[in-house]
């Protein structure tokens, strides 16, 4: 098995930004509601590392997002993602998170 944590970074931290700043939200008032230190999230806003599947429920739920919206941001043109997708997945289904995969076909959406 891959124990290898999926390197979703910066990508998410940036929507984790965008998102926390249009709710008007300070990354004070975040990690209060979301249980997390400032230095995780800010770690994570600045993709310095790469959030655990834990931190981004954390987040995603006081965010009142889906955690598969964020990770679903995950850009997979970047060279060391190659195999991340899968490995996301893999990791996704082992710790319980709902998600729903939709894949863009022609520019249609479709949910397998």
């Amino acid at each position: 098995m891959d124990n290898r944590r999926p390197k979703i970074r910066p990508n998410v931290g940036k929507k984790i930004r965008l998102l926390r700043e249009n709710a008007g939200l300070t990354q004070h008032e975040l990690v209060r509601m979301a249980g997390m230190s400032i230095t995780c999230l800010s770690a994570t806003e600045t993709g310095v590392t790469s959030p655990s599947i834990g931190t981004i429920r954390k987040i995603s739920k006081a965010l009142g997002v889906r955690a598969e919206d964020l990770v679903a941001l995950v850009a997979t043109d970047e060279p060391d993602l190659a195999e991340g997708p899968v490995s996301l997945v893999r990791n996704l289904v082992e710790s319980g998170v709902d998600f729903t995969i939709t894949i863009n076909v022609k520019g249609k959406e479709v949910t397998p």
